[in-house]
């Protein structure tokens, strides 16, 4: 009976340090105040963060401690929905229900609009590979396009099964 008791309180100390522990992983970021809603977020090895919130961009570029409004070059009215950052071209972010992505260079101030050249349809998924090209698929079967140059032009891809396993992935 003492041999229960002596274990029973070991796991409770044990449980009472990882619970200690796990308080100590996470450090509170200052701000943006007022934020409820963070539908994606993302960051680079300079300390830029973004979080996208329905349709407000609020932005870091010091680790979090300080945070401003970042919606210049962006139409008031898009509900964003993902973020993807390249490896040398800085931020894109894909807003639900339209024609294009928008795409955040280092040192810039604004967002400027990639407009897809490739009709009326909406992108359900975007992407960036480790190479730097620009993925996109489209609410349309079969349609999937890429881009070499950061948005200018867009190749379509003749999918085969290697490519349906890759949308398959991402979608």
């Amino acid at each position: 009976n003492s041999f229960f008791q002596l274990f029973s309180i070991c796991c409770l100390l044990l449980t009472v340090n990882a619970v200690s522990a796990q308080n100590n992983f996470w450090e509170p970021l200052n701000g943006p105040n007022g934020v409820v809603d963070v539908q994606d977020m993302a960051s680079n090895s300079s300390g830029q963060l973004f979080l996208a919130m329905k349709d407000l961009i609020y932005c870091s570029l010091d680790n979090g401690d300080t945070w401003n409004l970042c919606n210049t070059g962006l139409p008031t009215d898009l509900n964003f929905e993902k973020f993807v950052q390249s490896p040398s071209t800085g931020f894109f972010i894909c807003p639900k229900e339209y024609t294009g992505v928008y795409r955040f260079e280092p040192g810039s101030s604004s967002w400027d609009l990639i407009a897809f050249d490739f009709g009326s349809f909406e992108a359900d998924v975007f992407d960036i590979d480790p190479q730097g090209r620009l993925w996109v698929g489209l609410d349309v079967y079969n349609h999937i396009y890429y881009s070499t140059d950061t948005g200018q032009t867009f190749q379509q891809v003749l999918l085969d099964s290697n490519y349906l396993d890759w949308y398959d992935r991402i979608a």
